[in-house]
């Protein structure tokens, strides 16, 4: 189990934090990302790190969120249009931080669908905690050089899963990534941008 000590003085890895330091290029972003909140403007990691202030959201921030949910639900209820109720599979629609959303699905939850005589191809929200079993996190971290002592995981969470079928020379495949802008395209292996349709 994690000591208080432990979880507020190391680094806190995020796919947002990777992907943002991969587009702009600026080691002083990344800083600021990977830093707890409440470690900013304080010795030792946060030392030099502006402090983030608490604010109200933007309302064309909230318009936007908002737009993306309704984006997402109208995308999943196509693709279960196309290719049934059954291949779609989801925790459900509820209400998370005060927005009606995809509810995120626990990562056992999605092992057991995928363990299922007939996986669904598609699974919605799965949220990845590696964070959340010291060992898993410490092992996917030592592939990656990272020492565990300094770095954290946060969670992911993609928005669709798709479960490719083998082909005649026996491989398959998963492809993480958003909500498809076309619901009949494969995703391929998109990972955290729109996928593509092969079409």
């Amino acid at each position: 189990m994690r000591t208080m000590e432990a979880m507020e003085t190391r680094f806190r890895l995020t796919p947002a934090a990777v992907v943002l330091h991969f587009k702009h290029r600026c080691d002083r972003l990344f800083r600021w990302s990977v830093v707890p909140a409440n470690l900013h403007s304080r010795p030792g990691i946060g030392w030099g790190v502006p402090d983030r202030r608490p604010r109200n959201p933007r309302p064309g921030i909230e318009m936007l969120r908002t737009t993306g949910d309704v984006f997402e639900r109208n995308q999943l209820d196509e693709l279960t249009k196309i290719h049934g109720a059954a291949n779609v599979r989801l925790a459900g629609i509820g209400t998370e931080h005060g927005r009606e959303r995809v509810l995120p699905m626990p990562l056992a939850e999605c092992f057991a669908a995928l363990g299922e005589p007939n996986p669904p191809p598609f699974l919605a929200q799965i949220e990845l905690d590696l964070g959340a079993t010291p060992e898993v996190e410490a092992a996917f971290l030592a592939r990656f050089g990272l020492d565990p002592a300094q770095v954290t995981l946060g969670v992911a969470r993609p928005d669709l899963l798709e479960v490719r079928p083998a082909d005649p020379a026996g491989s398959s495949g998963f492809s993480a990534g958003s909500t498809p802008a076309d619901p009949a395209g494969s995703s391929g292996f998109s990972v955290g941008s729109t996928p593509a349709d092969p079409a």
